[in-house]
């Protein structure tokens, strides 16, 4: 763990008290604490500043006037690291002192904002996150693989063109898309710093919206970076109009253009939807002429957007970052190879190159392999180089449960809301070396971001989230225990300066429990993302009152989340095969009306109705993968295994440890009268892979698919029948074995027992969605 030096007045011993409470007396060095009985002298300071890993200077008035405080900035000038501003933090807890004070020395004036910090928690919340970004880059390979940036060159040039542009006027927005992983952000700040906008090694401030925010947490998430409490922007924000929050969010940006600021924004559907369409309310923000000729956003976004009139006026610049190309695939391997100190062979390296597919954690990830099992091995188990993208998430997490357990528990925790505060890990968790190991030990394995201005939250990648959601790994009971405690401890009007990702958690765990909630709280993304996961637990009860809650506010509310919202409610009607499904459909058109007719169709088990629906959907957009998922999952339940077969494996493909995709692959391939001997190899593959999986019904499909292998390709039907009954005993998904039972008595003529288990399908455990 990372100790701090802090350096105040005596006038600040009761704050100075309570910031050693909370962060740790064993992790700070103060006079109280550190040194022997009486006046600290000079040498003493001297040798406390030199034994941490932090100088923390609280400015207020009385500190300023200190002989002993000045001494101590003069010191901290020469710090041994040549990095300097990640040794030190200025806090400035005194509303009266601004950086115009001549007192405080030029070099800190002109380097740090000393905008005052009013609140004790605030100042603590600053000071850990400093600690906890020192110790992780203490770790040699995060500094080092930070400062390498490879290639680019041609959307370098693009970029010069686009911002050096003859009409001599700068974007307000620029945005990078591409994959995540790919380098979008270090081509921001290369690109920003070569044009003299920005230090490549300051962090701006960052935030980071999803497909499921709005307005509402585009403000809050800025704010909170701001220091203000979240309850309090609730506060103004519950009763405001669309047009109110517009002008709010604008006046935030602008105090960006105050400061000559940029704001990163890491955009995953919010803002730049998957629909390529640009938010409208981002739109009639950016539109406006105070923010002409100064760069303002950055978007990192999944998406490319279309070239709207904003692009065509300039005030929008738009670049999308590709793979490496093969020969900056090999510079980055050979840099990644001298750091960690490997010299693999050239015959290996030969072999090895042409599997990396340009992406950047693919090629870090073959140099981990090597350090791990050498090149020898490497270059004989390719494939597995080869699959990176297919299992890359899964052999994340699996190394990280073997390796750490309390990394892997931390994981599953953070991974299942949007964003979490590091203070909120520590409040669950406990803050130890055993915990920042494990933090440490997960930022390695490259499976979150940290974000914010002092990188004070965590934001686990959306693969990782993705998937642990799917396999619905929840956290243990002692973890749900805290976190209730400290839910509790925020609804009981006693809480520390929550953060916003507390409130938002908070939030929704209430709703979740069936609570009632305070109206200023009521958030819409939180409340749509509740919705979600009421639709998950088939608690369509409570995702009708919720969603009717929601929509009977509609005016406040962005069209594009109401939008949401209808389409979640949808889904749940026809779950329930609740004919006011017909009441929302006509706010939907193209590709999603079509399959939530199709979907609620498919419900009603009208499955020839519901394949029309699907394939209208996939002539409307051929690229809808929920619509091919549903199209193949109709199909099978009408038998149709031949016509099911191309989008079955295309599906698959796609994503090779998704259990669905690999039990409705490994049903088309059975049910064929016979199989070439690539086939049979993919079938094999199958059954490797549905071991591999974690989706939450991974477990029961395995034992149905074992069951159907030993009929359908050893030809034991005893065997196949004793492995399928004794599945069925166990397993609450009893479905999935009384479909394989009814096949299998089907194709053998046993009528009874065929008309038996047909008599118990239904389809509980069918859904994709």
């Amino acid at each position: 763990m990372s100790k701090a030096f802090i350096s105040h007045s005596s006038v600040q011993k009761p704050l100075v008290e309570t910031l050693i409470r909370r962060i740790g007396r064993d992790n700070c060095i103060v006079d109280k604490y550190n040194f022997e009985a009486g006046q600290p002298t000079l040498d003493l300071i001297i040798q406390g500043i030199e034994r941490t890993d932090l100088f923390v200077l609280l400015i207020s008035n009385e500190a300023l006037n200190s002989t002993w405080v000045q001494d101590e900035i003069k010191f901290a000038r020469n710090l041994r690291d040549k990095d300097i501003a990640r040794q030190l933090l200025l806090l400035n807890i005194d509303p009266n002192i601004s950086h115009m004070d001549d007192r405080i020395p030029d070099w800190l004036r002109k380097e740090y904002n000393l905008k005052p910090i009013p609140h004790p928690a605030l100042i603590y919340k600053k000071i850990s996150s400093k600690l906890r970004d020192v110790t992780i880059h203490a770790h040699p390979l995060v500094e080092k693989m930070e400062e390498i940036f490879i290639g680019r060159r041609d959307v370098m040039d693009e970029f010069d063109r686009k911002y050096f542009n003859i009409k001599l006027t700068k974007p307000s927005v620029i945005t990078a898309s591409g994959f995540e992983g790919v380098g979008r952000r270090k081509f921001l700040n290369n690109a920003l710093d070569k044009a003299g906008r920005l230090n490549k090694f300051h962090e701006p401030l960052s935030i980071v919206l999803d497909t499921r925010d709005s307005i509402e947490d585009f403000i809050l998430r800025i704010e909170d970076q701001n220091g203000i409490i979240a309850e309090e922007v609730l506060m103004r924000i519950k009763d405001a109009t669309l047009e109110e929050k517009l002008l709010y969010a604008k006046r935030l940006l602008l105090s960006f253009q105050e400061q000559d600021e940029i704001l990163y924004v890491i955009d995953k559907g919010c803002i730049i939807q998957p629909n390529k369409e640009t938010a409208s309310w981002f739109e009639d923000i950016i539109k406006s002429p105070d923010f002409n000729n100064n760069t303002i956003v950055c978007l990192i976004t999944s998406f490319r957007s279309y070239n709207t009139q904003l692009h065509m006026s300039g005030k929008v610049i738009s670049f999308h970052i590709n793979e490496l190309n093969p020969s900056d695939r090999q510079v980055l391997f050979v840099k990644y190879c001298d750091l960690l100190d490997l010299k693999p062979a050239e015959s290996n390296i030969e072999t090895i190159l042409p599997a990396l597919n340009g992406m950047p954690k693919q090629i870090f990830f073959t140099t981990l392999l090597i350090k791990d099992h050498g090149s020898e091995y490497v270059a004989r188990h390719i494939d597995e180089i080869r699959k990176y993208e297919d299992f890359k998430v899964f052999n994340i997490i699996e190394q990280i449960k073997e390796e750490n357990g309390l990394a892997y528990d931390i994981l599953v925790f953070v991974s299942r809301f949007e964003f979490v505060s590091f203070d909120m890990v520590y409040k669950i968790f406990g803050r130890n070396d055993d915990v920042d190991s494990a933090l440490e030990k997960i930022y390695i394995y490259g499976a979150y971001d940290m974000i914010g201005t002092d990188k004070e939250y965590i934001k686990v990648h959306h693969a990782i989230m993705d998937y642990i959601m799917r396999a619905r790994i929840d956290y243990s009971l002692d973890v749900k225990r805290k976190l209730r405690k400290e839910i509790n401890t925020l609804i009981s009007n006693q809480p520390d300066f929550p953060d916003v990702s507390e409130i938002l958690v908070t939030i929704r765990s209430i709703i979740q429990d069936g609570g009632k909630i305070p109206e200023n709280y009521f958030i819409p993304s939180v409340a749509l993302r509740t919705i979600i996961d009421h639709y998950y637990a088939q608690n369509f009860v409570q995702v009708y009152q919720l969603a009717t809650r929601m929509l009977a506010n509609h005016y406040k509310y962005h069209d594009a989340i109401i939008r949401e919202i209808k389409y979640w409610h949808c889904l749940a009607l026809a779950k329930q095969r609740n004919d006011e499904f017909f009441d929302y459909i006509g706010t939907f058109h193209g590709v999603d009306h079509h399959f939530l007719l199709g979907f609620f169709r498919r419900c009603q088990k009208r499955f020839g109705e519901a394949e029309k629906h699907f394939l209208a959907a996939l002539q409307a957009d051929p690229d809808s993968q929920k619509s091919k998922r549903e199209l193949v999952l109709v199909l099978l339940s009408q038998g149709k295994y031949g016509l099911a077969l191309d989008t079955a494996k295309k599906n698959y493909e796609k994503r090779k440890l998704n259990a669905f995709h690999i039990q409705a692959y490994f049903n088309c391939l059975l049910r064929k009268n016979s199989w070439s001997p690539s086939e049979k190899q993919i079938i094999d593959e199958l059954m490797t892979n549905i071991k591999k999986s974690h989706d939450f019904r991974a477990n029961e499909i395995f034992q149905v698919m074992s069951g159907e292998y030993e009929y359908y390709i050893n030809g034991n039907f005893e065997l196949a029948v004793k492995q399928l009954n004794e599945g069925r005993e166990k397993s609450a998904a009893k479905n999935y074995f009384n479909k394989a039972l009814f096949e299998i008595y089907k194709r053998r003529g046993m009528t009874e027992k065929e008309n038996y288990y047909s008599r118990l399908i239904n389809d509980e455990d069918e859904d994709f969605i």
